[in-house]
C-alpha cells in the first residue's frame, strides 16, 4: 500500500469517529431535560426566597422604627399635657386665691381712713368669705419651669418664690380668721358700753369692756391683715400676668398642637382694670406711734412688720 493509499485510510478513520461523536452529541437526553428545568425551578425559588426575606425584614424594621417614634411621640405628648396640666392647675389656683382677696379686701377698703384705732372699726368682722387655706402641691410638678443651667433665671421660674406666695396666703387667712375673733370681741364690748352707759346715764369711757393692751393687739393684727393681704394680692397679680415668662420656654413647639392641652391665658386687660380696683385705698399715719419707741430704727422695724413689703418705701 502506497503512501496516498495510507493517508486516504487515515483521513477516513477520523470522519468516521467525528462522525460518531456528532451523532452522539446530538441523541436527546431525557435526564438533563428534566434535571434543567427543576434546578432552574430551585434556583428562583432561592432567590425569590431570598429577595422576599429581604424586603420583609427592611419593611419590618421600617415598621418598628415607625412603631418606635409613635410610642415616643406619645410619651412626649403624655408629658406635654401633663406639664401643661400642671401650668393650668397653678394659674387657675392663683387667680382663686386672687379672687378671694378681692372680696376681703371689698368689705373695708373704701371705709378706711389714715387714723389708726378708727381703721380697727372700719375693718368689719368679715363673714362673708371662707378664709380657708389652699392646697399647693401642684408646685411639685412644675420642676421644668426651673432653668436649664446658663438659662436666664425668671422671677417665676423659682418653685421657693411660689411657694412662699401660697404660704403667705394660707398664712393670711389665719390671720384673718384670729382678727375676726378680736373684732367681734371688741365688737361686742363696744355695745356692752353703750348698753351700761345707757342704763346707768355714765359715760362709754367709764365702761370701757375692753382693756386698752388688747385695742393696741386688735390695731396690729388689724394693719397687719390690711398690709399682708396688699402683698399677697400684688404677689399673685404679677404671677397670673408673668407666670408665663417663666413657662413658654419649656413648652414643646414640635408636637402635633391639635392632640396638645390649651393653656390657660388670662386677659391682659381685665387683669389691669382688676389690678386698680383698690388703688386708692388711704393709708394710715403710723406718726402717731413714734413717740413711743426709742429710735427712729426701732420704729422703722416695727412699722415695716405691719405692712406689705411692696409699700415699705412710703411709709414716713
Amino acid at each position: 500500500m502506497d503512501i496516498e493509499q495510507l493517508d486516504a485510510v487515515l483521513i477516513s478513520t477520523s470522519l468516521s469517529s467525528i462522525a460518531e461523536k456528532l451523532a452522539k452529541l446530538s441523541e436527546k437526553s431525557w435526564g438533563w431535560d428534566i434535571l434543567v428545568p427543576i434546578l432552574t425551578a430551585g434556583l428562583v425559588a432561592v432567590i425569590a426566597s431570598l429577595l422576599t426575606n429581604f424586603f420583609n425584614k427592611r419593611l419590618q424594621h421600617a415598621s418598628d422604627r415607625a412603631a418606635v417614634q409613635r410610642y415616643k411621640e406619645s410619651q412626649l405628648i403624655e408629658r406635654e399635657n401633663l406639664n401643661r396640666e400642671a401650668i393650668n392647675e397653678v394659674l387657675l389656683l392663683a387667680n382663686s386665691c386672687y379672687t378671694n382677696l378681692i372680696a376681703i379686701k371689698d368689705n373695708y377698703s373704701e371705709r378706711l381712713t389714715s387714723n389708726l384705732y378708727a381703721r380697727v372699726s372700719e375693718v368689719p368682722v368679715i363673714k362673708t368669705v371662707k378664709f380657708e387655706p389652699v392646697d399647693y402641691r401642684v408646685l411639685t410638678r412644675l420642676s421644668f419651669v426651673a432653668p436649664k443651667e446658663g438659662e436666664e433665671l425668671k422671677t417665676w421660674s423659682q418653685i421657693p418664690q411660689m411657694e412662699m406666695m401660697f404660704s403667705n396666703y394660707n398664712s393670711l387667712m389665719g390671720l384673718w380668721q384670729e382678727r375676726n375673733v378680736m373684732a367681734q370681741e371688741y365688737l361686742e364690748s363696744r355695745i356692752a358700753e353703750r348698753s351700761g352707759s345707757s342704763d346707768s346715764g355714765t359715760s362709754a369711757e367709764s365702761n370701757n369692756q375692753m382693756p386698752p393692751h388688747h385695742i393696741q393687739l386688735l390695731m396690729q393684727i388689724t394693719e397687719r391683715c390690711i398690709g399682708l393681704t396688699s402683698e399677697v394680692m400684688t404677689d399673685l397679680d404679677d404671677f397670673i400676668s408673668n407666670f408665663k415668662e417663666a413657662f413658654k420656654p419649656s413648652l414643646n413647639k414640635e408636637l402635633p398642637p391639635e392632640l396638645l392641652t390649651r393653656v390657660f391665658h388670662f386677659d391682659e386687660e381685665n387683669q389691669a382694670q382688676r389690678r386698680v380696683i383698690f388703688e386708692h385705698e388711704v393709708k394710715p399715719d403710723f406718726s402717731v406711734l413714734r413717740p413711743e419707741f426709742p429710735d427712729e430704727a426701732t420704729y422703722r422695724q416695727f412699722i415695716h412688720s405691719l405692712v406689705s413689703r411692696h409699700e415699705r418705701d412710703l411709709i414716713v
